[in-house]
């Protein structure tokens, strides 16, 4: 597997796409909220620690749950009738790895646990109609919800379509929702793997005239719809030393995004292309056994073995012994506050961290200069055509 392919950047990009119908259906995944800082930083400070370690993959392998411990799950009082289906949802992850959820009562689908302050819950569940525009849900990832405020949800789900308005199909909620809780126990993006192609596979021409069909500028859109692509194919991994997993690229995985046939050189047929509904894939639950592996110690091996890799990625990127420090220090306490303190501290004196502060790293984030896009991107957008009524005669 080829590390440090081109020069990704650190800078992170919302999914701000058109809100229309023809938008690829996704699940939109995004983490709700950084990692923890080092008190007494300037935001400017924080706001870069953040981003690198948002693109490290190790740093995510080290926010797993501990295995033997039920993880707490709480809802908001909203839309009680969609509890059982999220947990209907989390026992299939359960049998996946050493993964047990905690619930509540289970009486009656409204009688699982509501969240209240204080409750301790460790994954709180909102259900809502809309959000983030064409966003379907998000979630924290893994045990970064430990350092969330309380009162504040970390997985949210939209119970409507973010297209159109009307209720979504059980099935494709289903579909979110195993997304999302696969987000919260700790996986990324599958689109993001080293091996993807997804960003060759898209055709831009037939995405920017789709967009000016339907009255959305198609220069903006392209451009937006690139980045999505670019931007999440796996920039963590690309940053390790070593790989934390060596398995293959799964397009199948409920981590991978679903992107339309016509916008994909192969159609239906292209190596990024997988359809709808499905569940969790073989791929999902050999990494699900990576990260919650059901023989006794063997979680913590792992952890010091990601720690390790953690330690070589800071050296390797030629971090300052100041921002080495602090960046491993924002890991080590959320890996305390979940695993305690024993065997898993992050030391970096011995790595031969340089003095000289690195400043803001913007030379080593760097974003390569994207292709140009086709001529059609550059076109205006048409008017849209409203649709026919029953006050329109028909042609």
């Amino acid at each position: 597997m080829a590390i440090g392919m081109g020069r990704p950047s650190c800078r992170l990009f919302g999914l701000a796409l058109a809100t229309c119908a023809f938008v690829t259906p996704i699940d939109a995944s995004e983490p709700l909220a950084p990692p923890p800082a080092v008190v007494g930083e300037p935001q400017q400070q924080i706001r870069q620690d953040n981003a690198i370690l948002g693109n490290l993959t190790v740093a995510h392998n080290l926010l797993v749950w501990p295995v033997g411990r039920p993880i707490s799950v709480c809802f908001f009082p909203d839309q009680p009738e969609l509890r059982q289906t999220f947990v209907d949802a989390a026992r299939s992850w359960e049998g996946a790895g050493r993964i047990a959820f905690d619930f509540g009562s289970s009486a009656s689908e409204r009688s699982y646990r509501t969240c209240q302050v204080g409750d301790g819950s460790h994954i709180r569940v909102r259900f809502l109609n809309t959000l983030m525009g064409v966003s379907a849900g998000n979630s924290v990832i893994g045990t970064r919800a430990l350092r969330l405020d309380p009162r504040q949800p970390t997985l949210n789900i939209a119970s409507r379509s973010p297209y159109d308005g009307g209720a979504r199909r059980r099935d494709l909620l289903s579909g979110t929702i195993l997304h999302e809780i696969g987000h919260a126990l700790g996986l990324p993006h599958e689109h993001q793997h080293p091996e993807s192609v997804c960003l060759e596979e898209h055709l831009f021409a037939a995405i920017c005239g789709q967009a000016a069909r339907h009255g959305v500028d198609p220069g903006k859109h392209a451009d937006l719809q690139r980045k999505r692509v670019e931007l999440y194919r796996m920039l963590p991994r690309r940053l390790d030393p070593l790989p934390p997993w060596s398995q293959p690229y799964d397009v199948h995985s409920i981590m991978h995004y679903q992107f339309l046939a016509r916008h994909l050189r192969g159609a239906e047929r292209s190596p990024c292309f997988s359809s709808r509904p499905r569940g969790i894939s073989e791929g999902d639950r050999l990494r699900m056994q990576i990260l919650y592996p059901r023989e006794d110690g063997a979680q913590k091996l792992f952890l010091q073995a990601q720690i390790e890799i953690f330690r070589r990625t800071l050296k390797v990127m030629g971090l300052s012994r100041r921002t080495g420090a602090r960046l491993a220090l924002i890991v080590e306490r959320t890996l305390h506050q979940a695993h305690g303190a024993e065997g898993l501290r992050i030391p970096v004196d011995d790595l031969g961290l340089t003095m000289d502060d690195t400043g803001d790293l913007e030379e080593l984030f760097a974003s390569p200069v994207p292709p140009p896009l086709p001529e059609v991107c550059k076109a205006p957008a048409f008017a849209p055509q409203p649709r026919p009524s029953d006050n329109q005669p028909q042609r």
